[in-house]
Formats: C-alpha cells, structure tokens, sequence
C-alpha cells in the first residue's frame, strides 16, 4: 500500500506541488540561476516552458522522466528532500543547452517566438499562450529561435505579428477572447512591471512571473 512518503515534489520557481508518485526512474536536472552564471531571463523562460510541458505528459512516456530546475539554492534543499522519499532515482544532470537541444526539442512541442526586451511586459500572456498551445516560448533576442535543432519547429504563435504596437490590456483582451475558453488557468502579474526602479522589476518581479511559468505550463 502506497503511503504519502511515496510523493514526489515537484518544486519549480518558488511553488511546491505534491504529485502521487509515477514509475519513473530518471530524473533531468537542470540549473537556471544557481551554480549557472549569466543566466538569461529568455534561456529560463524556454527551460521553464519546456518543464511544464514535459511533466504534464509524465505518466504517457513510456521511459517514465521528470524535468527538475534549480533557480535558488533553496530547490537543492527540497531536491534532497525528496530523494529522502524516494532515493530509486537515475539523476542526469544537464546544462541548458543540453536540455533544450538533446531532450526537449525531442519532445517536437511547437515554438512561441518573442522578444524579451520588446515584449517584457508581455510574458504573462506570453506564458499563457504556450500553455494551451503545448508550445515553447523562445526568445529571439538571445537567439533560442536559431538553435539548429529548434530551426524546423513550427511556430504557432509570433508575438511580434500578432500583438504589434499591443498595450498589455489589449494582450489580456486578446487572450481572454481567443484563449480563455481552452485553459483553467491564465498567468497573472504581481504587483506589476511599472516600477520606478528597474534592478527592482529585474530580480522581485522576475521571481514572481518564473513561479507562474510551471502553474500555467504545467496545468
């Protein structure tokens, strides 16, 4: 009989989830922020986008593998916590590079391409969008779109051609209107990217759009 210490935690941007526990044996870890210097806010988004979307279709893939990001030392903590409930874990820890060429882009998910500097106060619709279109949010700005193994994905969504000269209530709008009706969950700010200092939208608003990556990639 199974008992609550057979629960994986899924921990992903400052949320924890308590999922019951699957078969699955391996383990993709993958380091955003901690021990990885120079980390874009583009090369989160995508890795981000490509977590959600992977453990949501754990439990269809045969070979049974979770996707863990570490942004906060505090993630290594709970990692270990929740190998101390379940130890039998094939751990394969991989740079973002590789995850996005080797073993995302083999999952075939579609591409969101966008601009994190022209579309920064965008991404909550950003993220959104890709997850009800099972697609990964890539950043031409930091040149994610031209990875030679993302080259042939088809792009569902140009942000820069569908939300042109877009205020972001009239990208909320648009998201509600053509959206709202595939998805449980809609990305949200809090409290907003109009802050008066910018190193302060940089690094309290950023963590705050990272957690709702997973929610809505992942629901």
């Amino acid at each position: 009989m199974r008992t609550i210490l057979n629960l994986f935690l899924y921990i992903s941007c400052g949320t924890i989830f308590f999922l019951p526990r699957t078969e699955a044996k391996k383990m993709f870890i993958i380091d955003i922020g901690v021990d990885t210097a120079g980390v874009s806010l583009g090369e989160q988004l995508a890795v981000l986008g490509c977590q959600g979307l992977m453990n949501r279709n754990t439990g269809a893939d045969p070979e049974e593998v979770v996707v863990y990001t570490i942004k906060e030392s505090w993630d290594k903590l709970w990692l270990e916590t929740a190998l101390e409930y379940d130890p039998d874990w094939e751990m394969v820890t991989l740079s973002i590079e590789e995850y996005l060429s080797d073993i995302c882009e083999k999952e075939n998910f579609p591409k969101i391409i966008y601009s994190k500097e022209t579309h920064h106060e965008l991404i909550p619709e950003i993220i959104t969008v890709a997850g009800v279109l099972d697609a990964v949010p890539m950043d031409i700005d930091s040149g994610l779109d031209q990875m030679p193994s993302w080259m042939e994905h088809e792009v569902v969504f140009d942000v820069g051609t569908v939300f042109l000269n877009f205020t972001e209530l009239e990208a909320t709008e648009y998201i509600f209107d053509n959206f709202g009706h595939l998805t449980t969950g809609v990305a949200m700010m809090n409290p907003g990217w109009k802050q008066p200092d910018a190193s302060t939208r940089d690094s309290t608003i950023l963590s705050e759009i990272l957690m709702l990556v997973w929610l809505i990639l992942s629901s």
